[in-house]
């Protein structure tokens, strides 16, 4: 039974290395197999992560290669060529933008060029698909990783309420008790209310 197992065993250690040499080949993707994108065209693929959710309508492929309209998407955007000349070195992309979950901000994407260099790029910018991206082990594919940031404080609302107020009840005062100067006025109430703690 032993033997019949370590027979087993080498087998599949035997594939197993098969299989890890084919993912180091110049495809590794089944965009490129299944002939979605050619030889010269980049596959990026953006993750909006934390549930973020895609702002304008994405046009993708289904898992049966038809290409559809979606709105609303949330998790993983691959974005494929749609033209022979479209995604190969030098093109110009526009970078989808993604409304975050409450309490987050977005920041933009982020990826790692192929000098090893981490890169963050804003939603809408502009992105020109490098020549480098069709070396090395990502032939072709170039990963995109949502980046968030906590979001700016909701204004005090009600410090704006009594900050209005105390203008025009100041300037009402100035007017009737210090001859008109409305900045009289206004002091008085902010020395006045200016030590409620709302």
């Amino acid at each position: 039974m032993k033997k019949i197992l370590s027979v087993i065993l080498a087998v599949m250690m035997l594939f197993g290395a098969v299989s890890v040499s084919a993912s180091a080949s110049k495809f590794n993707d089944n965009y490129h197999q299944n002939g979605w994108a050619n030889d010269d065209q980049a596959v990026l693929i953006f993750d909006s992560l934390n549930g973020g959710t895609f702002m304008n309508a994405v046009y993708e492929r289904d898992e049966n290669g038809v290409w559809v309209t979606t709105s609303g998407k949330t998790g993983v955007y691959v974005m494929l060529p749609q033209t022979d000349e479209a995604h190969t070195a030098g093109s110009v992309i526009i970078l989808p933008d993604v409304m975050p979950n409450s309490g987050s901000a977005f920041k933009g994407w982020h990826y790692t060029d192929a000098a090893g260099n981490s890169v963050t790029l804003g939603g809408g910018s502009t992105f020109t698909i490098p020549s480098t991206a069709f070396t090395g082990n990502q032939y072709g594919v170039i990963n995109f990783t949502a980046v968030y940031g906590p979001a700016a404080p909701e204004e005090d609302t009600m410090a704006t309420v009594l900050n209005v107020l105390i203008k025009v009840f100041g300037a009402i005062i100035g007017i009737l008790f210090y001859g008109g100067n409305t900045e009289a006025g206004v002091a008085m109430m902010e020395k006045v209310l200016g030590g409620l703690d709302l």
